[in-house]
């Protein structure tokens, strides 16, 4: 099929047809999140393709748990969470594994995925804890995994991360939270209320899952303790005092999108255009490079300026190894 830089997912776990729809039909690839009942996102998948029409082709699956393959007739490619095996899913269109670190996307390539996404620990629900560009970084390190395989970014994207993506060399970036708000989201008029109030900074890691935590939504501090298996269970987006909401950083711009852009293309497409303006920006001025003028201004190999951190860095060590690597450092 040979997707597009920009892939999206309905965002929470939740089966949205009608935003998945609505981004298909803009020219945008998105899979519908069958959530905690396949049976149930199953037919959502349905209703996506109906409401998609003859941009059905662009609509695809999210699957946090094994689903009977014969429900996922009709879907373009397949977004799979991570640990789950994409042998049964072989011949289904294109397999896209989400992965925490360098020996789970070994094992979803062995098991028959054909891209990968470097799910970083800003993501919303299952994470690990590298960040989503230390994970980039690893798995896109020369010789760690085949180079044909596609790599995209998830976890705290938005027009500036999603041009990282892309600089640092990833096939390109997902969007989920910061679609939450977008005209077409199907999401609870309370809870879009709520989410219209958020920075990103209201989120907590609890048993390896990122959700939502704030002093109207307490669920998360009373399982603090509880097993990834217990958390699992626990997620959802209906009744937030039962329930573990997943919920990236990245929620915080879903306001802003929303008022800039309104609709769900009008977001993926500002969000990919930006990201690939910048990138062509900063290779045609090579604001980075050595004959950046920052750089000749200093006498350093490269424009980059080390920030003083006080009990951190302020040491002659540190900055002796930050000038010989091309520096500018700082005491």
């Amino acid at each position: 099929m040979g997707l597009p830089p920009l892939l999206c997912i309905t965002p929470f776990g939740r089966p949205d047809p009608h935003l998945a729809a609505a981004l298909a039909r803009a020219g945008v690839p998105c899979a519908v999140d069958l959530g905690c009942d396949p049976s149930a996102g199953a037919q959502c998948l349905w209703t996506a393709l109906d409401g998609a029409g003859a941009a059905a082709g662009r609509v695809g699956v999210m699957l946090q748990r094994d689903v009977d393959p014969a429900l996922l007739a009709g879907a373009a490619f397949l977004i799979l969470a991570p640990g789950i095996d994409a042998e049964p899913y072989r011949g289904l269109g294109e397999i896209h594994a989400q992965v925490r670190d360098l020996s789970e996307a070994r094992a979803a390539l062995e098991s028959g995925a054909t891209a990968l996404i470097a799910k970083g620990s800003e993501a919303g629900g299952r994470i690990g804890t590298r960040s989503t560009f230390i994970l980039l970084q690893q798995l896109l390190e020369s010789g760690a995994l085949p180079a044909s395989v596609p790599i995209r970014g998830q976890g705290g994207i938005g027009p500036h991360t999603a041009a990282g993506c892309l600089a640092g060399g990833a096939a390109g970036f997902v969007l989920d939270s910061a679609l939450a708000l977008a005209r077409e989201s199907r999401l609870p008029a309370g809870l879009k209320e709520r989410i219209a109030t958020l920075d990103g900074s209201e989120t907590v890691v609890v048993g390896e899952h990122r959700v939502l935590r704030r002093p109207d939504v307490a669920l998360a501090d009373a399982l603090g303790e509880a097993s990834v298996e217990e958390v699992a269970a626990r997620m959802g987006a209906d009744d937030l005092d039962e329930q573990l909401l997943p919920v990236g950083e990245d929620v915080g711009l879903a306001v802003m999108l929303a008022d800039r852009y309104c609709t769900a293309g009008g977001i993926a497409h500002a969000v990919e255009a930006q990201a690939l303006a910048a990138v062509g920006q900063a290779d045609s001025q090579a604001a980075l490079g050595p004959k950046a003028a920052l750089a000749q201004e200093h006498g350093c190999r490269f424009p980059v300026v080390q920030g003083p951190m006080t009990r951190v860095s302020d040491g002659a060590e540190f900055a002796a190894a930050v000038a010989e690597g091309g520096g500018l450092p700082f005491l």
